[in-house]
């Protein structure tokens, strides 16, 4: 029987051990700080030699804060010359690596898995080339990218010797569908709260691994895996969707003893009767709440903020109440990324909101004061 993620493996090319597995020869290389692990193929009784496969091994020494892994490297081998292309990631290889704020992956690393970092003090982003095909950054977070049917379409199997994971999720979405899977957040990235893009399917791993104390996570997201919110700082999580995201291969998908889970109002059942979330929530009913604020969809009794016309073709107007004193606005992407922002008097009741130049898609408007803040989501048409 197929192990879970067999499918998403297929895009990931998640990285095993190669003993046993590969018939070449091993070579190391080391240039710029960091170790490479080359695979050499011999053919024609040696008389034909290519590179099968390149990995970075090992960093031996952070020559610069901001890493860049090359698409290429230059290597001796028996005597000749050959142009290397870097395929992937050795297990680990930059976890526990200290002193990096950044690292670049170039667009032709396709072999990783999910223990490529970890307890990285530093690591505020990890950014992907332009054309890795299935590795994408959003904000500097490291996705997987692909279409639903690669990752988990299994018409070609028995349903008999699928799991029941497995058929949970045979055929539920379209296969040329693409899908965004969460996969490293940077550890030194951010504190306080965070508002999980809604261009995110699914989360796995120990994702969550930072300062956070509160994480809003959006309706899109239909998928989690491993120990995504398992961290003992955040203490709210919020959940904008009335119907639980899945479970896969599921760990500790949070701490229901110390934190507080908020589900839309009417949803606390769907979330008890889960079979998955009820073992997660455990003898800790109580810390699940319904109707609780939520940062993207709800606003502070407070601070009051809306938009019209939403959606708008050019501008909108922003109305806000309950201003006792001087708010920032702020609008961004769905990426987090800020595209204008203005101090607006606490007189001021109606601001006007620049979108004429932004292309269609769906925008964040968000208010701060000392005290609290509110947050609405509105569409460029």
């Amino acid at each position: 029987m197929k192990k879970m993620f067999s499918k998403l493996t297929l895009v990931l090319v998640i990285m095993l051990s190669c003993a046993g597995v590969y018939a070449q020869e091993e070579y190391f290389h080391t240039e710029n700080g960091i170790k490479y692990k080359i695979y050499f193929e011999n053919e024609d009784e040696g008389q034909t030699v290519y590179a099968d496969e390149c990995f970075v091994y090992q960093v031996m020494e952070v020559l610069d804060e901001n890493l860049v892994i090359p698409s290429y490297i230059n290597v001796e081998y028996l005597g000749e010359s050959y142009e290397v292309e870097v395929s992937g990631l050795w297990d680990s290889v930059f976890y526990g690596l200290d002193g990096v704020k950044s690292v670049t992956l170039p667009a032709t690393v396709m072999y990783i898995n999910e223990h490529i970092f970890g307890e990285n003090p530093m690591l505020e982003n990890i950014f992907v080339m332009e054309g890795n095909p299935v590795l994408k950054s959003i904000d500097g977070i490291l996705y997987i990218s692909g279409q639903y049917g690669m990752m988990f379409d299994y018409e070609d199997e028995d349903e008999e010797d699928l799991s029941e994971d497995e058929l949970y999720w045979q055929g539920r979405y379209p296969s040329d569908t693409v899908v965004n899977i969460m996969f490293v957040y940077p550890t030194a990235k951010g504190e306080g709260s965070y508002i999980i893009p809604d261009v995110a399917f699914g989360i796995m791993n120990s994702f969550f691994d930072t300062r956070y104390e509160e994480i809003t996570v959006p309706e899109s997201v239909k998928l989690l895996a491993g120990n995504p919110f398992a961290s003992e700082n955040i203490s709210t999580l919020k959940m904008l969707s009335s119907e639980p995201p899945h479970f896969m291969e599921a760990g500790i998908i949070y701490n229901s003893a110390t934190t507080t889970l908020c589900v839309p109002l009417g949803a606390k059942e769907n979330y008890l009767n889960d079979a998955g979330w009820s073992q997660q929530i455990g003898n800790n009913s109580d810390n699940v709440v319904e109707n609780c604020s939520s940062s993207i969809d709800e606003v502070s009794s407070s601070l009051m903020l809306s938009l019209y016309p939403n959606p708008t073709k050019d501008n909108a107007l922003v109305r806000i109440e309950g201003n006792d004193s001087d708010v920032t606005l702020y609008l961004s992407d769905i990426q987090g990324r800020i595209l204008y922002n203005k101090t607006v008097n606490k007189n001021e009741k109606e601001v006007n909101l620049p979108l004429e130049n932004l292309k269609s898609g769906i925008y964040y408007v968000k208010v701060v004061n000392d005290q609290t803040s509110s947050v609405v989501k509105i569409v460029k048409e």
